[in-house]
């Protein structure tokens, strides 16, 4: 019973036997072609394709969602240009800014 290493070693030393010109046996095996893509894709499983794009868009959502829970900075909202403010009797008269008490 081989493993995992001492069968790629054995692959190894074969296709070295192979293709040495030193070596004169007529070997009747097929033509060494790589394999066919869908031979390589049908191998492993969809859920393994798809695990880290489908992981990268879930991460994405996720972040945006969570950010767009965070409140705006109050000092973001109330930024206006500047506009003429009347204080009469105590009270402002004119725009929308907070009172300070003057």
């Amino acid at each position: 019973i081989l493993d995992d290493a001492e069968l790629a070693d054995l692959v190894r030393c074969l296709d070295t036997l192979r293709l040495d010109s030193r070596i004169l046996v007529c070997w009747s095996l097929p033509p060494c072609l790589p394999l066919r893509r869908h031979e390589l894709d049908e191998r492993v499983p969809i859920l393994h394709r798809f695990a880290a794009p489908l992981t990268g868009i879930g991460g994405f959502i996720l972040t945006a969602g969570i950010a767009l829970l965070f409140p705006i900075p109050s000092s973001l909202t109330e930024a206006q240009p500047n506009t003429v403010v009347k204080v009469v009797n105590g009270h402002t008269v004119g725009g929308n800014y907070p009172s300070n008490g003057n």
